[in-house]
């Protein structure tokens, strides 16, 4: 059985379930007049059967937002994914055609750069301050600003260098909200104003260099329980 005919029969239990016992209660108050109170357990299960079905619409509508605290994987413009090569001082590249921990990174809430605390669970919007950790080194990812703007990941704290804007791609269809989902492409802005883009004439490394956003500077966020989900 499908996840869409078991929701359908979740949706008609529930109403099947919640108007009979309405109309039991306007029976027994109009004819008897009286509430009867045996039947206390239709209520119980009108109202069990509403919230499973309130809750299974809501996971059907946000899995696939991506929210801070996430794990999450970086797809580049040619279908890799985004690696930190702790053979090259833990610089960022893309080429990688599997998800392992060396693809994987959390995102995080930088709007507080400073902040200890961070929210988690939240949606992740375009326009927010946002920061990656890798999940194989737990250290932070930046742009070496002081070098050649190569991202890497070295630190533990989330500064300005640690903190990207997510911005809206444009070579991406437009979306209704404002969410960034799975599958949607984004850019990312660095602390110079620069873009994140993976230059595919040096290796493919990640480097915050780009006056502006075409197909190098453009990535979509893959989910690594579901790599196939757009």
């Amino acid at each position: 059985m499908s996840d869409n005919s078991t929701l359908k029969q979740i949706v008609v239990g529930s109403i099947v379930t919640v108007i009979g016992a309405l109309a039991g209660t306007i029976f027994n108050l109009l004819f008897v007049g009286k509430l009867n109170l045996n039947s206390w357990w239709v209520f119980a299960l009108g109202g069990a059967l509403l919230a499973l079905f309130v809750f299974r619409l809501y996971r059907e509508f946000n899995q696939d937002v991506v929210s801070y605290g996430k794990r999450v994987a970086l797809r580049t413009y040619d279908n890799s994914f985004v690696t930190m090569d702790t053979n090259k001082d833990n610089q960022l590249f893309g080429g990688a055609q599997y998800i392992r921990a060396w693809q994987l990174f959390e995102i995080l809430d930088a709007s507080t750069p400073f902040a200890r605390r961070r929210r988690r669970g939240k949606p992740v919007h375009y326009g927010d301050q946002v920061a990656f950790k890798t999940i194989n080194k737990r250290k932070m990812v930046g742009a070496a600003l002081h070098n050649e703007s190569e991202l890497t990941a070295w630190v533990d704290h989330v500064r300005e260098w640690e903190s990207f804007t997510l911005c809206f791609a444009p070579v991406s269809e437009p979306v209704k909200q404002d969410v960034v989902r799975y599958g949607s492409p984004f850019a990312l802005q660095a602390h110079n104003g620069k873009y994140i883009q993976c230059d595919f004439d040096n290796n493919k490394r990640l480097e915050a260099t780009a006056g502006g956003i075409a197909e190098w500077e453009t990535f979509v966020f893959v989910n690594p329980n579901n790599p196939n989900q757009v």
